[in-house]
Parts: C-alpha cells; structure tokens; sequence
C-alpha cells in the first residue's frame, strides 16, 4: 500500500493521460483494500498492524492531490492564502510547479465526483486508525494546514456507534449527497414528534419516517437544479 500511494502522477501532457488514470484507478482500489480491513474491527491487532507499516502521510498526500481533481477553486484560493502568509499549508517537497497550474472552472462530472469519494475513503481510513494511535500524532495532524479539505471531509463523513460484544465502536461512512436537502424543519419536527418510550420505539419512528425524508429530499433536489422553481422551496427554518 505504502508503495501505490506514493507513486507519482504526470500532470501534464496527453502521452501520459492513459498512465495517469491507471495510477488512479490502483490508488482508488488501495483505498477499497484498506477500509475493508478496517471494517468493523472488534480488536486493535489489524489496526495497530496497519499503523506499525502505513505511512499515513501517505493517505494525507493522496487527500490533497485529489482536492485538485474535485475542488481546484478550493485549492486554488488555499494557495493564495499560503502565498499571502494567511494561512501555512504542509506542502510536500515532492510537488513540482505543474500541481498548481490549475483549471479556471469546474465542471461537476462524474470524475470530480468519484475524486471526492476516494479522498473520502483515504479520510475515513486516516481517522480510524487515529482512534488506535497510542501516540495521538495522527489527532493532532487533522488540521488544514495538513488535510487541506478537512472540513468540507468533516462535513460529510459521518458516524455511528455500535456495541459489539460490549465494546463501543465507531464506524464511518460518507453522508449521501441527498442528506443536504432534507429541510431543518423537518428534522426538528421529528426530533419533538418521535415516540421515546424506549429506544426500540425511536427507532420504530425513525425508520417508519424515512421514505417520507427520502421524498422530501429528492423533491427538494429537483427544485435546488431548477433556478425558476426555487421560489418554492421549503423553508429551512
């Protein structure tokens, strides 16, 4: 895994556009590989094997060159940023010029999209093996000058707790992009409606609420895409 994710892509030129995406499509299956390994780990022996061999700046290094593929206005702005000394960005010295020749638009494609996911993937990988990190350098690298993306990766990874054989875990998933356009309103009507006799009744109600949440929200998307049928968008207080 070390070697996949340290090696390097030729930004540039057409003769290497074919090179360049196989690269891609093995670090995008490494990120598979190494979430399945920690999928629903109930001890810490794979984990802390995981992080006595992986590099994680590894996973970091692939986190922000991909932003370059899914957000480069984003990546762009955090570069003036660094230029202007706002803000001091971890650049590896291993980056040429090239990396920040960057495109003036974005178009939303289904590369961009998969981009995301697989910086999602490489973020949810990094912070579960941190919750195993008796040294807490991992933790402590969760900033932006490190994770370029934190937050927006923050924002939509989210996470559950199960009990496992009387151990509390954590597990990470991506937040379906629908989620955003379920309404406040409609989340704070079921937080005062649902029934809490007991929690088998809470979640009685949250799942006999969801193909009512699912509805709303596709029908919120279509007005979202819809500049003329925005007026009529649910309120979201």
């Amino acid at each position: 895994a070390n070697e996949i994710l340290s090696l390097k892509t030729t930004l540039v030129g057409s003769k290497d556009e074919e090179y360049e995406k196989n690269i891609y499509k093995l670090k995008a299956a490494t990120a598979t590989v190494l979430l399945a390994l920690l999928e629903c780990v109930d001890s810490s022996y794979i984990p802390e094997r995981m992080l006595a061999s992986l590099n994680a700046d590894n996973l970091i290094d692939n986190m922000n060159l991909l932003l370059r593929t899914y957000n480069p206005s984003r990546l762009r702005n955090l570069k003036a940023l660094h230029d202007r000394e706002k803000t001091q960005l971890c650049i590896p010295k291993h980056l040429d010029h090239s990396f920040w020749d960057l495109p003036q638009t974005l178009d939303d494609n289904e590369q961009d999209e998969e981009a995301e996911t697989i910086a999602q993937h490489y973020y949810i990988t990094y912070i579960t093996l941190a919750e195993f990190d008796k040294s807490n350098t991992l933790h402590e690298r969760c900033t932006e000058e490190r994770i370029w993306d934190i937050e927006n990766l923050r924002r939509k990874v989210g996470v559950i707790e199960i009990s496992r054989k009387g151990v509390l875990e954590k597990a990470y998933f991506i937040i379906p992009e629908i989620c955003k356009y379920l309404t406040e309103a409609s989340k704070k009507r079921f937080v005062y409606s649902v029934r809490r006799t007991n929690l088998q009744a809470q979640l009685t109600g949250f799942t006999e609420s969801m193909e009512m949440f699912y509805e709303e929200m596709k029908y919120q998307r279509v007005l979202n895409q819809k500049p003329l049928l925005r007026f009529f968008r649910l309120s979201d207080h």
